[in-house]
């Protein structure tokens, strides 16, 4: 049954609060006195007030619907004027004021918002002052008092309606805030119900189940005597259908712990081609059942994979079995595997098969919970579609993706991609490399995501380096400390502490501030981008050494193989451009410049530079808007991008160029020289 909200309670004023409305008016008995005075006159004339009144509220439509009921004007009416005799009664007690609370309350309930009320107010305004002055043109000083006594009656009634609406909104806020609560203990106290139900049912129904296909088994390899071939298939059938509704069962179970975040992976690593062959023999029999051929191509049955080996042949089953189900008889299914090289190892699996295909329109509905594509299939083919929606769960939580292809009548390629090592406590252990200070060169690599600290630590390795870890700020901090490195490279995007904190607090340090620090935010989902996005920036006045020395530490020398290295400069400051243009063409650069974002995006993808220098703060199309832009687009996603400007990055300039920035650079008191070869040394293996 629904719940209506109703005011917690009546709005009533104290003594106290009644004199505090009156005291901020400076409502005395003389106003009362002379509100009296008016009686008479308000009183002649109400009826022609309420009429005027009226007839200024009948142009507006919803006045006019509102009141298009004869009966309802009539009532209205009547407590219009009741309203304005009650203006000059002269008592204005309790009784006032719960009255006038009450006809706000009453405005509330249907409808009538403070509009309606400061509208009232300025249209009695424009009603009864001119008849005021009308009366009293001759005693301007009574007229005076009259018109203000007036406005202080008027303004303390809209406050009173204000005041009522506001305590109905409040106490109709608390009654939703209270039911949405109420209602919250319900959804936890389900949620632990359906966790209790679904643990339960899980044992009582996996028991008979277990029983069920076990026996058949036993049944189906001739353990007990010699089955004729009517008794094999219908054993076979029952094998089958066994397999079917525990998988079902597993499906909804695990897609449950799923979306209540307890599922939990178990990481091991193993044969990837004897974990197919396991799936392969558990499906051979519903592929048989519909004389299906089935081909696989693994690139290498002996690779090794560390994940969940129970979800990946989950995932693995989910996927063959769609295709056998939904591939007519004598149809083909193909299952392929692939290396993929990027910044690490992935694996690709696709399952390939000459089924019904999907229409496009249907694709919105592939990885959706009890949804098919369409109604029809669900009558012909089994199934509650849970497995493909739970497949993708399941890939995403080991860090991989998912995605298909598909074409009616013709067939459908389903793929998901994994990384070939995912056990993140693993690779946190692996990326420790070294826990010790060294003689030769020692970096200290500070980076929460487990999977880059180990790269960034092999990379760094394997250019001769010695590495310390860290995945949080504060462990950043307490190891700069104990280890003084010879360089520092630093995520931003950290737990405990961000980066910024990190290196404002390492440079305030006597101890660690001539370590210097590169700045290393990741883009797209932790992928490694450098050179994508902005690479560094400089601030403004940039001089002729700083600029040169940065340049050449990219390995961005004025000629190169015979090729001058074309620069590109973007700045609406004529001088800057000019004094930028001066420094590298004097030194070989080719340079081209566009004297705003707009000219710079053009010439960009026209020129294709090496490089761009780019200032942040220009009209229309800003610094940020260029970043984008160019990241945008495979054409210009690849030209490093050096930021140099005279202003002082936010907070929110940062976060916007952390999406962006793949190596940022920060220079503390350190020799130019070793800061440089540094750089140079990292941007070389990187």
């Amino acid at each position: 049954m629904e719940e209506h909200v109703m005011p917690l309670n009546d709005l009533r004023l104290s003594e106290q609060e009644r004199l505090t409305r009156k005291d901020y008016l400076d409502f005395t008995e003389r106003d009362a006195t002379l509100l009296k005075e008016l009686n008479g006159l308000i009183h002649r004339h109400a009826d022609d007030i309420i009429s005027n009144f009226f007839r200024h509220l009948l142009r507006f439509e919803k006045t006019r619907v509102f009141l298009a009921d004869g009966d309802t004007m009539k009532k209205v009416k009547r407590t219009q004027k009741e309203y304005l005799l009650m203006l000059t009664e002269g008592n204005y007690g309790e009784k006032y004021f719960t009255h006038r609370l009450n006809v706000g309350k009453t405005h509330d309930r249907i409808d009538l918002h403070p509009n309606w009320y400061i509208g009232a107010y300025c249209l009695y305004h424009r009603l009864i002052f001119p008849l005021i002055i009308e009366n009293y043109k001759d005693q301007p000083d009574k007229m005076t008092d009259y018109l203000l006594v007036m406005d202080k009656i008027m303004n303390l009634d809209m406050q009173l309606a204000i005041d009522a609406y506001i305590h109905s909104y409040h106490a109709a806020l608390e009654e939703k805030i209270r039911l949405t609560e109420t209602q919250n203990r319900k959804i936890e106290a389900a949620n632990r119900s359906k966790s209790e139900f679904l643990a339960n049912m899980s044992h009582e129904l996996r028991t008979p189940l277990n029983a069920i296909i076990g026996f058949s088994e036993v049944l189906r390899d001739n353990l007990c005597g010699v089955l004729n071939e009517e008794q094999t298939e219908f054993v076979i059938d029952i094998h089958s259908s066994g397999q079917h509704l525990l998988q079902m069962i597993n499906d909804i179970l695990d897609l449950s712990k799923v979306e209540s975040g307890k599922l939990e992976l178990k990481y091991e690593e193993f044969e990837i081609g004897k974990a197919i062959e396991a799936v392969l023999i558990t499906l051979k029999g519903l592929a048989n059942k519909k004389s299906l051929t089935i081909e696989t191509i693994i690139h290498n049955p002996c690779d090794r994979l560390v994940a969940d080996l129970t979800k990946f042949k989950q995932m693995l089953y989910n996927l063959l079995s769609n295709a056998i189900k939904f591939t007519p008889e004598k149809g083909n299914i193909t299952l392929h595997t692939t290396s993929l090289k990027r910044e690490k190892d992935f694996i690709e699996i696709k399952v390939m098969d000459t089924g019904i295909g999907i229409a496009p329109e249907d694709y919105s509905k592939i990885f959706v919970e009890f949804s098919q594509v369409d109604s029809s299939h669900s009558r012909k083919y089994e199934g509650t579609g849970l497995g493909l929606a739970l497949t993708k769960k399941l890939v995403e939580m080991h860090g991989g993706k998912i995605g298909f292809e598909s074409k009616v009548g013709v067939g459908s390629t389903f793929y998901f991609i994994l990384p070939v090592n995912t056990n993140a406590q693993v690779e946190k252990e692996s990326a420790h490399l070294s826990e010790k200070p060294v003689n030769r060169g020692t970096i200290l690599v500070v980076e929460d995501d487990p999977k880059t600290s180990e790269l960034l630590c092999v990379f760094l390795n394997k250019s001769g380096y010695q590495t310390i870890t860290a995945f949080d700020g504060e462990e950043a901090l307490l190891k700069a400390r104990q280890f003084k490195p010879s360089a520092i490279t630093l995520d931003i995007m950290l737990p405990k502490k961000d980066g910024w904190e990190v290196l404002k607090e390492l440079k305030e340090d006597t101890e660690v501030k001539d370590i210097p620090v590169l700045v290393i935010s990741l883009v797209d989902n932790k992928d490694i981008g450098f050179g994508l996005g902005a690479t560094d920036y400089l601030s403004k006045p940039v001089s002729r050494n700083d600029l040169l020395s940065k340049l050449s530490s990219y390995g961005f020398l004025p000629k190169t193989n015979n090729l001058y290295t074309k620069v590109l400069i973007v700045d609406d400051d004529h001088k800057s451009v000019e004094l930028l243009n001066t420094i590298l063409r004097a030194e070989g650069y080719d340079v081209l410049t566009a004297s705003g974002g707009r000219e710079g995006i053009e010439k960009a993808f026209h020129h294709k530079p090496d490089l761009i220098l780019l200032d942040l703060m220009m009209p229309e199309v800003s610094g940020f808007d260029v970043v984008d832009k160019l990241r945008m687009s495979p054409e210009t996603n690849t030209i490093p991008i050096i930021v140099v400007t005279s202003k002082d990055l936010t907070p929110s300039d940062k976060e916007k160029l952390n999406h962006c920035v793949s190596l940022v650079v920060k220079k503390g008191m350190y020799s130019n020289e070793r800061f440089l070869s540094d750089i140079a040394a990292l941007r070389k293996h990187l």
